[in-house]
């Protein structure tokens, strides 16, 4: 509880610190220039690539002949979204538990598919992060030295080691005590998670995981580039822009909790690009701001809706009830 106490007050340091950058009078100036047909397609396509995300999630479960409902897949997902905002990452926990409970499968076999998903992720991140860095390598170099890598190495104390090296002693004596308490039951469930995070290697129809995978990183592309039709925003190389705001932005949104430092982010990278700071601050409060909207819509339908898919669901097993 402390820990979710501290994350969500350095989520809500930084969203201020980003509002105190802002001038308000400059982004009223420039609310005239939103092409609202832009906001409505780039907002049909954050949606569009949450649903193909949750079509990709149900894809995984394929091997273990328990196929979640679709929507089952898209409102757990939501609702982890919106649990991401307080601590981070929880929402993965959350989602798998929240699907795991109302399709009847067990929550390691939920979970090692989360896990999966977010591994194959990480691999086209790294891919986009790849051709972005050889597209506009200097920019990115001179603007991580001066943002991250200097403050990072100035403000990393030998206390910030020491919680880190602690934390992961203390995971792996939670691992060790479940496992020495009741061994039968630890081999069970890290025999249904390696179940789920193997199951990318059985898929039914890979292709079709791969096409989803493809097509859900076309989409972040694609709404960057509306985002910057919607504002009139004209970047330098705009493709090489937008690529740099992808891969960046993706893991602005990670790291902070919220991906409250999104905003900010992109103002910095836009300005790098020829973008004045007032509409690179406005370009990342529409983008953020779509997605938060969302989330919290969607996510709170996830949260409400959930129940319905269990009473009702066609695909319970009859193995792994908990």
């Amino acid at each position: 509880m402390g820990q979710s106490a501290l994350l969500a007050l350095i989520g809500f340091g930084i969203f201020y610190y980003t509002i105190k950058q802002t001038d308000l009078s400059d982004l009223r100036a420039l609310q005239g220039r939103i092409r609202w047909e832009g906001v409505f397609l780039m907002t049909a396509l954050i949606f569009l690539s949450h649903l193909l995300r949750a079509w990709r999630w149900q894809l995984l479960f394929s091997p273990e002949n328990a196929t979640p409902r679709l929507w089952a897949c898209f409102f757990s997902l939501m609702a982890g979204y919106l649990a991401n905002l307080v601590p981070p990452r929880a929402g993965e926990i959350i989602r798998a538990a929240l699907l795991a409970r109302s399709q009847k499968i067990s929550v390691e076999t939920s979970m090692g598919t989360v896990v999966v998903e977010r591994i194959v992720d990480l691999i086209f991140l790294f891919i986009l992060w790849g051709c972005s860095w050889l597209w506009s390598g200097d920019l990115l170099w001179s603007y991580m030295n001066t943002n991250i890598w200097i403050p990072i190495r100035q403000k990393a104390t030998p206390l910030f080691w020491l919680l880190a090296m602690g934390g992961l002693i203390l995971t792996f004596i939670v691992i060790w005590w479940t496992r020495q308490s009741s061994p039968s039951r630890f081999r069970k469930m890290l025999a249904r998670f390696m179940q789920g995070l193997s199951a990318v290697f059985r898929l039914r129809q890979p292709g079709l995981f791969w096409v989803l995978t493809a097509f859900i990183w076309t989409c972040y592309l694609l709404i960057t580039w509306i985002g910057f039709y919607s504002l009139s925003v004209t970047p330098h190389r705009a493709a090489e822009a937008a690529l740099a705001l992808v891969t960046l932005g993706t893991i602005g949104m990670i790291v902070t909790p919220g991906g409250t430092i999104y905003p900010l982010l992109c103002t910095q990278l836009m300005e790098l690009f020829g973008v004045v700071q007032e509409e690179g601050l406005l370009l990342g409060w529409l983008l953020w701001g779509s997605q938060m909207a969302l989330f919290l819509v969607l996510g709170l339908a996830g949260f409400i809706s959930i129940p319905f898919f269990s009473a009702n669901s066609r695909y319970a097993r009859n193995t792994h009830h908990h």
